[in-house]
């Protein structure tokens, strides 16, 4: 049994390793995008003196670029950056989380679309519009994200910061009135690209938010009585979506 594992375990590091010696054309155009296949190669002359390159995909697909539009053309190992993010440009991505309340034992749901900008392919910035029950109330976040990658592979692990304030879904009414509060939190998370545009994302991370209800009541003379009830929720947060650029 032990040498079944072993042979099999040396035939996968074997296929691995004859992937990782497999390299690719890559193209980075000045907008960001990338392409990689195989450059149809008209003479011998260098790239920069090409007119224009044609590069065949890997699912057989042509493209061709004038040379004013390219950044740099470069060669790459083909299983370690099968789908390298790209260097810069607008991205859309989607979660549903699950709102773990420490001081509450409470769990509520909550779905985020964020629209962003990607810098460079580690670091990138976004805004925030979230639908999340909070304090058995429905509220609507707003908050900025901004997002660091520990690598520019695959498969990358990265960290998070957000930072605005949760708007409630309805204010109440007049003699109870809700305000919402400010969002801080953090995350980790894992981004897998499946292909060149899409990647699934997972993270965990804390969020600290305050929100505020005030309540106007009589006393025995007709007097209103003003109170202010503030609540702090600390918050486990644990999602799952995707991420399309």
């Amino acid at each position: 049994m032990k040498s079944i594992i072993l042979l099999l375990a040396l035939i996968g590091f074997g296929v691995q390793s004859m992937d990782a010696q497999r390299v690719e054309d890559v193209i980075y155009l000045k907008n960001g995008e990338v392409r990689r296949g195989l450059i149809d190669k008209t003479s011998d002359k260098p790239y920069s003196e090409y007119d224009q390159v044609k590069i065949t995909s890997r699912l057989g697909n042509v493209f061709i670029y004038s040379a004013d539009k390219i950044d740099s053309i470069t060669t790459e190992n083909y299983f370690r950056k099968r789908y390298y993010p790209r260097k810069k440009g607008y991205y859309l991505a989607s979660q549903f989380s699950l709102l773990f309340a420490i001081n509450d034992n409470a769990v509520w749901p909550s779905l985020t679309i964020e629209q962003g900008y990607q810098f460079n392919p580690r670091n990138s910035i976004g805004a925030v519009f979230e639908i999340a029950e909070l304090d058995y109330r429905t509220y609507r976040p707003v908050f900025l994200a901004a997002r660091h990658s520990f690598s520019e592979d695959v498969s990358a692990t990265y960290i998070s910061g957000q930072i605005g304030y949760a708007f409630p879904w309805r204010d109440g009414w007049a003699r109870n009135r809700y305000l919402g509060g400010i969002l801080i939190g953090s995350n980790i998370g894992k981004r897998v690209f499946t292909t060149d545009n899409t990647a699934v994302d997972l993270t965990i991370g804390y969020r600290y938010t305050e929100l505020t209800n005030i309540r106007t009541n009589l006393d025995r003379d007709g007097n209103d009585i003003v109170t202010r009830r503030n609540t702090y929720l600390s918050i486990i947060r644990i999602g799952a979506g995707v991420y399309f650029k």
